[in-house]
């Protein structure tokens, strides 16, 4: 009776392994090493596929183990000793339960998740297939109380694991960072990375051709906002578009060149910013207020070197 004791036991800490090795598993490295041709990660990725079917098994057969040890032990040491050894064997039953059968195995199938995962894979396996009817039945009741809106990974969880497997050396820093701003870059404003109107060069619609040219030669931009006295944006300047009265020294007229501007408040989030851009064609918007009242500029090059930005 001790062995068949001793044997459930085992058969709790290896089931208390198994629990945490899967929960804890890291199913990106797994799949990697199943696409290696390892037939092992093939079988754990299939069964990690297949989480709750996996899971209930495992707590299935945990409960019944639970459940007999406890009964067998009561049995076995109530016969032997009689009645009055109940409380002191539930006490050294609980302890051992409590240390051997959950604590030392869970933390042992944390931290070598991977490697116990590989190794009782078939066994995980077996376990499946013997409960099957159990765990269609219980499927079905999980069909129809789960939640189809639940998200697999939120953003900030998203960035968490990015940051985890930097920790782990499988990306770099710079990787890292750069991943974890374009996952977050609905978080990011405008604001946060605009050039200000103190910044910029900019002319006025009332602008002489001097002017222009100065701006131009001096600042070296191809593209060029026009404002009015008020700070109103009135439109863009293309340098491309006056080669021609620059390289013949004509007048330049900025309001029969300038273009109607891509204006974006500062409150657009990064990723609404670099759509507009995008399917806008240009480089560069304009920021201005709800009055159009001129505050700075945004470009593509800006938003990329936030990115970049380590």
């Amino acid at each position: 009776m001790i062995v068949v004791i001793i044997i459930l036991l085992c058969c709790l800490a290896l089931l208390s392994i198994m629990e945490l090795s899967f929960s804890s598993l890291n199913i990106i490295r797994i799949k990697r090493l199943a696409d290696s041709g390892n037939k092992s990660a093939k079988l754990v990725y299939r069964l990690y596929s297949r989480y709750s079917e996996t899971l209930t098994t495992i707590l299935v057969i945990n409960c019944i183990c639970s459940v007999l040890v406890s009964t067998i032990t009561t049995y076995y040491f109530s016969n032997l000793y009689g009645d009055r050894c109940i409380p002191i064997v539930t006490l050294l039953l609980t302890l051992t339960i409590l240390i051997f059968t959950e604590i030392i195995p869970k933390i042992l199938g944390r931290e070598y998740a991977e490697d116990f995962s590989l190794r009782l894979s078939h066994i995980i396996n077996f376990l499946v297939k013997l409960l099957s009817p159990i765990n269609k039945i219980i499927a079905k009741f999980e069909k129809k109380i789960k939640n189809n809106h639940k998200v697999t990974a939120t953003k900030d969880e998203l960035v968490e694991i990015v940051k985890t497997i930097k920790e782990e050396g499988v990306i770099e820093e710079k990787e890292s960072i750069f991943i974890q701003k374009a996952v977050l870059l609905k978080k990011l404003k405008v604001s946060n990375v605009m050039v200000d109107r103190e910044d910029v060069s900019f002319l006025y619609d009332t602008d002489s051709s001097e002017k222009v040219r100065k701006c131009i030669f001096r600042d070296n931009h191809d593209r060029i906002p026009i404002i009015n006295k008020e700070f109103k944006v009135m439109g863009i300047l293309y340098e491309i578009d006056l080669l021609d009265e620059i390289l013949n020294n004509r007048s330049i007229s900025i309001k029969r060149n300038m273009k109607d501007p891509i204006t974006i408040s500062k409150s657009t989030s990064l990723a609404s910013c670099l759509d507009l851009l995008h399917n806008t064609r240009a480089h560069m918007a304009i920021v201005t207020d709800k009055y159009n009242n001129f505050l700075g500029i945004i470009t593509m090059e800006d938003i990329v070197s936030e990115l970049m930005k380590s």
